[in-house]
């Protein structure tokens, strides 16, 4: 196996994320949802993204030796669903009264603000149903559906710590707001190949590592980003970032949790290395280092 670079180029994160974007489609244009309802929640899933959380699922089931690629894709767009339905919420003007996401007006602003609650409320509905409809086994479908239930429970719970401005600490609201969906991509995986639960476990505190070195990238790019806009910023943004003391930290902590991950999967793999390129790719500096 070569570098990050080689295997990136390799596994093509493109048409893993065209993958994941046919079964977003497929499972909305399926539902029976009414106008304008349905449109609103196409329009808040379908607008262009990285489609990160499915595909760390996708690429770590891979990884792990899972060969049912088309059906893990299909099960990990319940995190997508979740991300969605939490933006479209978290956009709200009783939340954080943003008009703009993803490039385009948010989903209140473009549809209604009353058709917004709805659209999320209807997503997360969603999201549960389509793990329950995964085509893996009943011990493992159970399993899924509670990690996304709990998910979900506690992005509510990071954003209501981030509503109330309260002196909880960054990593505690990291760990619910973000780490949630990161910790279920890298646990999904293992619950689905019916992998011990230590193994399940390791899974879940390197998700939850990766959301809090998430978290501080989007906080700085979101702090220093705000009025400048060129490439040649960014480029010094991420400069900057991954030299900070704070990233540093976050991101020897997730290569710890990611080594850990990987002693306890041996047996089942040599290496972790689609996961880690694909961390790479999508975010600044090198994360992902070699074990």
């Amino acid at each position: 196996m070569g570098n990050a670079a080689e295997i990136v180029s390799e596994l093509d994160s493109a048409s893993y994320c065209s993958l994941i974007d046919r079964h977003l489609s497929a499972i909305l244009e399926a539902d029976s949802a009414v106008s304008p309802l349905k449109d609103a929640m196409r329009y808040a899933v379908l607008a262009p993204g990285k489609r990160f959380r499915p595909l760390i699922a996708t690429l770590l089931y891979q990884d792990l030796g899972g060969l049912e690629l088309d059906k893990m894709a299909r099960l990990a767009c319940s995190l997508e669903l979740l991300h969605a339905a939490s933006l479209v919420h978290d956009d709200l003007p009783a939340i954080d009264n943003d008009d703009m996401r993803r490039g385009q007006q948010s989903c209140h602003v473009a549809f209604s603000e009353a058709t917004a609650i709805l659209a999320g409320d209807y997503l997360a509905s969603l999201a549960f149903r389509n793990a329950a409809e995964a085509e893996f086994s009943t011990d493992a479908r159970l399993a899924v559906c509670r990690t996304v239930a709990e998910c979900y429970m506690k992005l509510c719970s990071g954003q209501q710590l981030d509503i109330l401005k309260s002196e909880a600490d960054f990593d505690q609201v990291a760990r619910l707001k973000t780490g949630a969906l990161f910790s279920a991509a890298m646990s999904i995986p293992c619950s689905c190949l019916q992998l011990r639960l230590d193994h399940i476990a390791a899974a879940e505190k390197a998700g939850s590592d990766l959301g809090v070195l998430f978290q501080i990238a989007d906080d700085f790019s979101d702090q220093h980003t705000r009025d400048h806009r060129s490439a040649d910023v960014h480029a010094g943004i991420s400069a900057e970032l991954v030299h900070s003391e704070k990233w540093v930290v976050a991101r020897d902590r997730f290569n710890l949790a990611l080594g850990a991950l990987e002693r306890h999967a041996a047996s089942l793999t040599s290496g972790l290395h689609r996961l880690r390129a694909i961390i790479d790719s999508l975010l600044p500096g090198s994360i992902a280092m070699p074990a």
